[in-house]
């Protein structure tokens, strides 16, 4: 399940986050940003959930489409003059300058009314350059569609816009970056939206000696990190035996054949993830990207593969990889045999190989290892961590 939005009485919306990370980056900037007049006002906030006033406006991209070749100037005039407003409320309040990362058309609304822009989406942003902002905007501009003007006009119109407070090879550089990300997640969503996401969350923790998935972990838990890494999926599923884990705001998978450590997980996935695909992420992984799962997921050849596994240094990981349905038969054979190494049934299908030469810091197995990361991170810059 996707974030849900609830319309309420009285002009208020209430929102509801399956992931607690999201919902304390959306809050905290909404508190920020409070009395702005650029966002919307936060009013309540319960765990995983915030009442926000509710904004005047349709979507940007609803209105570029039906405008004029002069209101679809008039409205990126408006969005250059939102950013600028924006980055220098937020610079006046913190000393920083606030990225949004999730840049779409969906996350803006033009009031016709009073000819302004007001910003909607603030789950995922993080503190850097101006440039990173207008590169990832200019990007948008691009991909906009209109009915008298080309996505390249708007994005001529919104650098000019633009071009007096900022340097041309910053803004082009980040525009590129932004173009990458954008062509990346394009190739990897097909077959993301035939996939569920699976986060291994039910592993013993013998050598951590608690539940791995519930430690803490910047400002929240593991499962909570893997639930971020894994927005992308809008079919989002724990695996695990423990009821602790309903908390968690996602349904969660029992295992059929317990005991049998990730292969139980995955067949039970493969049977009950109600998609064709399941991809598997343990959480215990913190610093896996959601850029690398884009990669993979790019990579992969669903009408060749019956898999494809992540790879780093030279080893194979099977427990983070992406399974096809068509892999349940080898599965059921495997537990039936008693074998239950994740990376035999692979043998039996065909089986593509996503590699990383650099393996990074990709698992934290004891609770020495967790507390030294976790104090690396503590002490990191912030533009240093992830």
């Amino acid at each position: 399940m996707r974030n849900s939005i609830t319309p309420l009485p009285g002009g208020r919306l209430r929102k509801e986050y399956r992931g607690t990370l999201a919902w304390k980056r959306e809050i905290t900037l909404l508190r920020q940003m409070a009395g702005s007049g650029l966002c919307p006002e936060l009013l309540d906030a319960p765990l995983r959930q915030a009442e926000m006033t509710q904004c005047p406006g349709v979507p940007l991209g609803e209105c570029v489409r039906a405008a004029s070749r002069q209101e679809a100037r008039e409205m990126m005039a408006a969005l250059a003059a939102w950013t600028d407003a924006f980055e220098r409320e937020y610079h006046r309040r913190t000393g920083q300058t606030a990225v949004l990362e999730d840049l779409s058309p969906g996350n803006f609304l033009w009031d016709a009314a009073s000819r302004k822009i007001t910003g909607l989406d603030f789950e995922f942003w993080h503190t850097g350059s101006p440039a990173e902002n207008r590169g990832g905007l200019l990007c948008m501009a691009e991909r906009l569609k209109a009915a008298e003007i080309t996505g390249e006009e708007l994005t001529g119109e919104l650098y000019r816009q633009f071009r007096g407070g900022s340097d041309r090879a910053e803004l082009e550089h980040r525009a590129a970056r932004a173009r990458q990300q954008t062509a990346l997640r394009q190739r990897a969503m097909p077959l993301i939206r035939q996939t569920a996401g699976v986060i291994l969350a039910g592993g013993q923790s013998r050598r951590m000696g608690s539940p791995k998935a519930l430690l803490p972990w910047k400002d929240g838990c593991f499962l909570d990190q893997a639930i971020d890494t894994l927005w992308v999926f809008d079919r989002l599923l724990p695996s695990a035996n423990e009821p602790v884990y309903r908390q968690f705001g996602c349904p969660v998978l029992e295992d059929r054949h317990r005991g049998i450590g990730p292969l139980g997980a995955l067949h039970t996935a493969l049977m009950d993830a109600g998609r064709e695909w399941v991809f598997l992420l343990p959480c215990d992984m913190p610093y896996f990207r959601t850029e690398t799962v884009l990669e993979l997921f790019a990579q992969a050849d669903p009408d060749r593969d019956e898999a494809c596994i992540f790879s780093a240094g030279g080893h194979l990981f099977p427990t983070v990889g992406l399974y096809s349905r068509r892999l349940l038969p080898a599965v059921e054979r495997q537990i039936a045999s008693g074998s239950t190494g994740c990376g035999i049934c692979l043998r039996a299908g065909l089986c593509g190989c996503f590699r990383q030469t650099d393996p990074g810091n990709l698992s934290m197995s004891t609770p020495r290892e967790n507390t030294r990361r976790f104090l690396q991170y503590k002490k990191a810059p912030l533009s240093a961590k992830p």
